[in-house]
């Protein structure tokens, strides 16, 4: 039987009794459920060593007005996951490495001190008084875990998305192991294919893809906290450069548009004839295997097969949409379920890329006689070793680059 979470509340408004947060799990995997795992995690408190002031979760405060300085003082550096509650009953679900920190930022946002950034922000500067409920204390890159599964209980309704975005300091890697562990036992309490089931899997990718980052090499990395990390290579030689903590810092630093960076990054493709850019590590043979991007040829898009365990091949589809279409769900179902190389209903994803690349011919500058033939633009900068600016600008006007001509045309 699948996991039954009943959750019951009560609330009305501030100035009347308030009772928030009362937990009742019914089901035979209680051993796992998010309170009785808290209780085996020892509590993160980086700066003192002092045990709290409360002994179990959930803790409510009824007013963060009234109370903002005694949570600023007992909860300084503990990280955990939160829950914010509305006079009116709308919910906003986090996590922090400083919980003390964290419910100041809110005191400020209510009392007019600091400037929104987000909706839930924003909404919360409408309030008068907020209460707040601490969920459990757990180190920080276990929160995201927890957060993620308190996101799936609550359905927190000022919450813009239900996914817990991976952002953390690289210090916290230590319990990596652990989160992934505690995520995957709670991604397989839920139906394959499941919104739920799909966000854990994406935040395991994550996280595994944060911790195979930071072990490449931990003195490359650029900034103190880990996001979504950017391996970028040297297309030429196939080694590693650098690893960027996020996509920000690799927009940043390669003055990138984010839409470049994400496209890149995932499809593997060379960017300014030099780089390639990949949010997993890649072997030297894929660096130098990877292709060319180019603009006019569409050579991005993929064909996909459905293949059982046997190997057999059941569905073929030659885009993303033809197999949405097939199965009426929304493409972006279908795109997630493949960049996380995820089963489709027991069926293996196989993804093959479809190249459209035109031949380019390459004759001798003096005597005009055909050298050769290459397949694509990747492989005239494979050897021809120059910058794809060039050769480009060399095919698109039939001139000279490096004593011989390049071009899409046979004469």
């Amino acid at each position: 039987m699948f996991i039954i979470f009943l959750v019951v509340y009560s609330y009305c408004y501030l100035d009347t009794d308030f009772t928030i947060l009362e937990f009742m799990f019914t089901s035979s995997v209680m051993n796992i459920s998010m309170i009785s795992m808290m209780s085996t995690i020892p509590i993160s408190k980086s700066s003192k060593n002092v045990s709290l002031p409360e002994n179990s979760c959930p803790i409510t405060f009824f007013s963060l007005m009234e109370n903002v300085s005694y949570i600023q003082r007992m909860y300084k550096d503990v990280s955990g996951v939160y829950m914010l509650v509305s006079p009116c009953g709308r919910r906003y679900i986090g996590s922090s490495v400083d919980l003390g920190r964290r419910m100041e930022e809110y005191y400020n946002i209510l009392k007019g001190y600091r400037k929104p950034k987000t909706s839930a922000e924003r909404e919360l500067s409408n309030c008068s008084d907020i209460n707040v409920v601490f969920i459990c204390f757990v180190p920080p890159i276990i929160c995201l875990v927890e957060e993620q599964l308190a996101m799936f209980l609550f359905y927190p309704n000022m919450n813009t998305h239900l996914v817990a975005f991976p952002n953390f300091s690289h210090t916290h890697i230590e319990h990596g192991s652990t989160a992934l562990d505690i995520a995957k036992e709670y991604r397989d309490y839920f139906p394959k294919e499941s919104n739920e089931f799909l966000a854990f899997q994406s935040l395991i990718d994550r996280i595994q893809r944060a911790i195979n980052a930071y072990n490449a090499d931990p003195s490359q990395f650029e900034g103190s906290t880990i996001g979504k990390p950017v391996f970028v290579y040297n297309y030429t030689t196939g080694l590693l450069i650098l690893v960027y903590n996020s996509v920000n810092a690799c927009i940043q630093q390669m003055a990138l548009k984010h839409a470049t960076a994400i496209s890149r990054a995932t499809d593997h493709l060379v960017h300014d004839g030099n780089y390639v850019l990949s949010f997993v590590p890649l072997s030297q043979e894929q660096v130098m295997s990877c292709l060319e991007y180019l603009p006019s040829s569409g050579n991005t898009r993929f064909s996909l097969e459905l293949v059982d365990k046997l190997g057999n091949t059941i569905f073929t589809f030659d885009s993303l949409r033809a197999m949405a279409r097939h199965f009426e769900v929304d493409p972006g179902k279908v795109r997630k379920a493949v960049s996380i190389e995820t089963e489709w209903e027991g069926l293996i994803i196989v993804k093959t890329l479809i190249s459209r690349s035109k031949p380019i011919n390459c004759y001798d500058a003096n005597s005009g006689e055909l050298i050769t033939t290459y397949s694509s633009v990747n492989e005239v900068l494979r050897t021809v070793k120059g910058k794809n600016s060039e050769i480009m600008s060399a095919i698109k006007n039939n001139s000279v680059y490096k004593g011989r001509i390049y071009s899409y045309s046979k004469e």
